[in-house]
């Protein structure tokens, strides 16, 4: 069966204004999107007219300016003997119109391609069988959009290899010298890891200090260090340019320098030095324990002390500790003793050790005295199928106020309800208003109560009864407008407004730009007492007014719940200002109830 859906017209997404209910008037204020038609590197549009000037490392638009994908562009590429890893990366706007990126060789054979259809790049990585010519084809759908092109040929490995593992390390790495002084430079290239054996060979000097430089832009690598039996000592795995280790070992002996990653291929250098291993030093402390006591009660505060060295570890002194309050003392031990005091006071707590200072803020909290008098805060009403939070507020002899929702005894005087935590829950469905009283008590001496509506969920057919519509021989009755203002009686459903009185636009939804974020927003409520199963209230679009109804759609509108009263579900339909069109709001009942 069709569903019934119901219209209200509420913007244009760009510049528009509400003239009155259903009536929009707007201005087009958008610019189209310029597209190139084509770049410098033209005629490039088959193998045999191939771009030429493209050499290895350098960015096409370095060159005269970036690609324009309006046709199939085409790049010759010269790979030089020992630089066989060809590695192309194409860059552009997938939005402006998606690239594709293909590897062939001189044959004509497809050797690598990317072909993604959700990225802004593409990359592609081919280990050539020997050197020679090979070429780069960008195409996809002609869509005049710019791009960034650029190829290297590199090394498929380096003089080092096999140093893959631990046992096959490279074992020629003498300290202080730099592993591109030897035989070039390491490349980060095979599946496996380059390993490098270093040896520790002076008691006096067992800090081991390793640097691996390398450019981050061009492939992370990650460096670690490891003992003789195979366990990790230490590691430097940032994402940045270079990494470093600096680490005091504690015996004599063979040590191993590890580098890994990602295998995109780019070069590294590596060097290692002993250094005397310094007394470490306290850099920072750090106090540890509660910023808040109850006034006339102790706590522990500890002191965490962090050396030189990176190692933490809590400390002792007979001097550490100090305070600067009469409402309270500390002993050496940390032990704080709060005092009796009035009202809230702040208390400023230090550690004093190796040369650093450390201080704390604690309260010391004034404990109030029995309530003279409790309020219950929370909604008056709300929608059986929902539960509502209410708040006991306790007002005291010297009129300040404290919240103790979680201190007092709730209970309420109906078998259908249960309230605990001030959290009010209905047990079972009701088939009309009714009412509940709440009851927050403290010590059994002083009380405080709250007169609950409760609101039964209305199907359609209910609500128009009791709204007094009169249903139509056709059973059309959702789109009636009895108060003659255009709105239909099932948009007054789901908006909560009564059927038979005057409304406007405005007390459906109302309108926002939000130009810094670019957006434009309806904002409207839905009756909870509607159901969840009743009715269905969206915000839709179409870029024009003479798009039929059942064309109307909600792709790329953003929902936000704003706001909710437990009679009401506050909603904000929001969609970006990029583009222009129209908004409405839809009302839609399920085939069910006997409406078609």
């Amino acid at each position: 069966m069709k569903k019934k859906v119901f219209w209200l017209l509420a913007v244009s997404v760009f510049a528009c204004s509400l003239i009155e209910a259903g009536v929009v008037a707007e201005t087009d204020v958008s610019s189209p999107v310029v597209l190139g038609t084509d770049d410098a590197y033209e005629p490039n549009d088959t193998m045999a007219k191939a771009y030429t000037g493209l050499t290895s490392g350098t960015w096409l638009s370095d060159i005269d300016g970036l690609g324009i994908q309006a046709d199939e562009d085409w790049y010759q590429i010269n790979v030089a003997t020992g630089y066989e890893r060809i590695q192309v990366k194409c860059t552009f706007t997938t939005a402006a119109g998606d690239i594709d990126l293909y590897l062939y060789d001189d044959q004509m054979n497809s050797k690598a391609y990317s072909t993604s259809t959700y990225n802004d790049t593409e990359e592609v990585e081919f280990i050539a069988p020997s050197n020679g010519v090979y070429f780069i084809k960008i195409f996809k759908g002609d869509m005049g959009n710019s791009y960034d092109l650029r190829w290297k040929g590199l090394p498929i490995n380096d003089q080092y290899e096999e140093n893959d593992t631990q046992l096959t390390a490279y074992t020629n790495l003498l300290q202080g010298i730099w592993l591109s002084s030897i035989d070039g430079p390491g490349i980060q290239s095979d599946l496996d890891q380059d390993w490098y054996r270093i040896n520790v060979t002076n008691a006096n000097y067992m800090r081991v200090l390793a640097e691996c430089t390398f450019t981050n832009s061009e492939g992370d690598i990650n460096f670690a260090l490891f003992d003789d039996n195979g366990s990790q000592l230490s590691s430097a795995q940032t994402t940045t340019d270079d990494e470093t280790i600096d680490f005091t070992v504690n015996f004599l002996g063979y040590y191993y320098l590890y580098v890994w990653t990602n295998d995109k291929g780019n070069p590294y250098d590596l060097r290692w030095n002993t250094l005397a291993v310094a007394t470490p030093t306290v850099e920072s402390l750090s106090i540890i324990g509660d910023a808040f006591v109850e006034e006339n009660k102790t706590i522990l505060y500890l002191c965490k002390a962090t050396y030189s060295t990176g190692i933490q570890s809590y400390v002792t002194d007979p001097d550490l500790w100090s305070q600067n309050s009469l409402n309270a003392t500390i002993d050496s031990s940390g032990l704080f003793s709060a005092g009796s005091v009035i009202s809230n006071q702040v208390v400023t707590i230090t550690a004093t050790y190796g040369g650093m200072s450390q201080t704390k803020s604690v309260t010391i909290q004034d404990v109030p005295e029995t309530p003279v008098s409790l309020a219950i805060t929370g909604p008056d009403a709300f929608v059986e199928i929902r539960s509502a939070e209410y708040c006991c507020i306790a007002t005291f002899a010297d009129e300040s106020s404290s919240d103790m929702t979680l201190d007092v005894d709730w209970s309420e005087n109906r078998t259908y309800t249960t309230i605990n935590n001030g959290l009010l829950s209905i047990n079972e469905d009701i088939y009309e208003e009714k009412t509940v009283q709440i009851t927050a008590s403290y010590d059994g001496i002083i009380y405080a109560y709250k007169t609950v509506t409760i609101k039964p969920v209305v199907d359609y057919n209910t609500w128009s009864s009791l709204e007094g519509l009169l249903w139509s021989d056709d059973n059309d009755a959702p789109d009636d407008t009895p108060a003659n203002d255009g709105i239909q009686n099932l948009l007054k459903y789901a908006c909560g407004l009564p059927a038979l009185s005057d409304c406007s636009t405005s007390n459906l939804m109302t309108i926002a730009y939000d130009n810094s974020n670019g957006v434009f927003s309806v904002n409207y409520k839905y009756s909870l007492s509607a159901g969840a199963d009743a009715v269905t209230l969206e915000a839709v679009r179409a870029t024009s007014l003479n798009v039929p109804s059942n064309e109307w759609i909600i792709d790329d509108i953003t929902y936000d719940v704003t706001g909710d009263d437990g009679l009401y579900e506050y909603r904000k339909a929001s969609i970006s200002l990029g583009g222009r069109g129209f908004i409405r709001l839809r009302a839609t009942q399920p085939p069910s109830g006997g409406i078609d």
